[in-house]
């Protein structure tokens, strides 16, 4: 279950479903242990029934469940198939519902979210949402070519034995179990069609992806960026708010003004800093910190602010701005006691930094007995995937079925974006070696246990902004070329029959 799982939670990460789940943050500590923890929506093992469920919407019954509710040319859902992503949506919120004043023994349609719109009303728009991905994104598969093959049809034949096992060790069928899980009448017809277009539909955003990719040079990303630097540069700058101190009189506040108004340099801003600190630190501190110039320079280490993108703003535009003169700037006007003074302290630079993508599988020592038990079951299945095709798809397997990360496994062991600093030492000295180049593997052990590690690829962060942006460009544009191609119909009296 754990592969096809992974398989899942990539269909919902790619196509942006909120109500898929938790997605893992590329920083995480890949080595961190736990419990992993699987969104009901990607498998049913996810959270074990206890028993019966007890709230209106779990028990509700559907009828019509084979009635289309959403079609494009060649694929549609139908109202069972609906109702299940109904029914994730549901779940992915239900501990919020209490904060809102949501009754969950109430249905949905009785309790309003705003003036136009009942609860029913909002989790179905994300319920179209999942339709509209999939759908779309199915029909991509089939316009390529594309079709389930036998080893997706295995995963799903594995995927279903594991929840009869579960579902027996409860004294339940299998379709008594996803009741459980997701409502009165969802059961595996409804989950396999469901899961099988998702599976379609992930193959087919991965070759509308790939040849997304194919069609962006390295002349577009650097005429992206020469169009509006300002979008990949950032600013370092210390931020003081020099009106804020007791027992300051008008007359101090005057000569305050004064003070950082006429500062242009670090020097001059250092002089106007410890001014506001004789007048506004009581003695015995700056007698601690050793004089009014080291407490001056305390203040603005504690108050700098580096790696800055741009925002809308007076001092951002200035800061950005091609013919600003000197490096200090005030706030034009004081507000409530408040009038900041800024020392740029580093120009609009370009992110020049490495991150890499990087896949991992995870042997906890914790698990294992010893650190030498997790090394020597890491060079077992390392020497095993060797024998194989050596791939990142394998690699992607190997993670989903053995890591023990429960950060990455679901994701095929992919952590994305990783910078310095992000991961363990070892992990990331692997990981930044200068001779590190796509495809490299290896083991890496760490105080949590061992690690073979397989290298994706690694940029420059502004490289990888503008590539990013012009993805996100071409992406939107094939989504709306797949909408004119492939237009989607919602039956709205089927959608409103759904019961919750």
């Amino acid at each position: 279950m754990k592969k096809l799982t992974a398989i899942l939670m990539t269909i919902c990460l790619i196509l942006g479903l909120a109500a898929c789940g938790s997605t893992p943050a590329s920083t995480a500590d890949p080595s961190q242990t736990g419990t992993e923890s699987q969104s009901a929506s990607t498998s049913a093992s996810s959270e074990a029934p206890t028993g019966p469920q007890e709230t209106y919407p779990l028990i509700a019954e559907q009828t019509e469940l084979e009635t289309i509710a959403a079609h494009a040319d060649h694929f549609s859902f139908t109202k069972g198939e609906m109702t299940y992503f109904f029914a994730l949506t549901f779940k992915d919120y239900y501990s919020y519902l209490s904060y809102f004043g949501v009754d969950p023994s109430v249905s949905l349609k009785e309790q309003k979210y705003d003036e136009d719109r009942s609860w029913f009303d909002l989790f179905m728009e994300e319920v179209r949402r999942y339709a509209n991905n999939y759908l779309l994104f199915a029909e991509a598969a089939r316009d390529r070519g594309l079709e389930l093959g036998k080893e997706d049809l295995d995963d799903i034949a594995a995927h279903k034995a594991e929840i009869e096992t579960e579902a027996a060790a409860y004294g339940w069928d299998m379709d008594t179990y996803l009741e459980q899980l997701f409502g009165t009448n969802i059961n595996w017809s409804i989950y396999e069609s469901v899961t099988q277009k998702m599976l379609l539909a992930n193959k087919g955003y991965d070759a509308v992806v790939a040849e997304l990719k194919e069609t962006i040079s390295e002349e577009d990303i650097a005429r992206k960026y020469e169009e509006n630097p300002r979008d990949y540069e950032f600013i370092d700058f210390i931020d003081i708010n020099f009106l804020d101190g007791e027992g300051l009189q008008d007359a101090d506040r005057k000569e305050l003004q004064e003070a950082f108004s006429e500062a242009t340099d670090r020097a001059s801003y250092l002089k106007a800093m410890i001014l506001f600190v004789d007048k506004t630190v009581d003695e015995e501190k700056i007698k601690e910190a050793g004089s009014s110039l080291l407490y001056a320079e305390k203040l603005l280490e504690a108050n700098t602010k580096t790696k800055q993108q741009y925002v809308s703003g007076e001092m951002m535009d200035w800061a950005f701005s091609e013919d600003r003169k000197g490096d200090v700037y005030v706030q034009s006007e004081a507000e409530e006691g408040k009038q900041h003074a800024y020392l740029l302290t580093a120009a609009p630079y370009r992110d020049e930094s490495t991150y890499v993508d990087v896949r991992h599988v995870l042997y906890l020592t914790s698990t294992c007995g010893s650190a030498e038990a997790a090394r020597a079951k890491a060079e077992e299945a390392y020497a095993e995937w060797q024998k194989g095709d050596k791939t990142e798809d394998s690699f992607a397997d190997l993670a989903a079925s053995d890591s023990e990360d429960p950060g990455s496994a679901s994701n095929g062991g992919l952590y994305e974006q990783v910078a310095r600093g992000d991961m363990k030492e070892s992990f990331e000295n692997w990981c930044f070696d200068p001779a590190r180049k796509p495809a490299d593997t290896g083991i890496v052990d760490t105080e949590y246990g061992s690690h073979i590690m397989y290298f994706v690829s690694s940029d420059t962060g502004w490289h990888m902004m503008a590539q990013e942006d012009l993805m996100a460009d071409a992406y939107e544009a094939a989504v709306r070329k797949l909408n004119s191609e492939h237009p989607l119909v919602f039956e709205e009296a089927v959608l409103e029959s759904i019961n919750w």
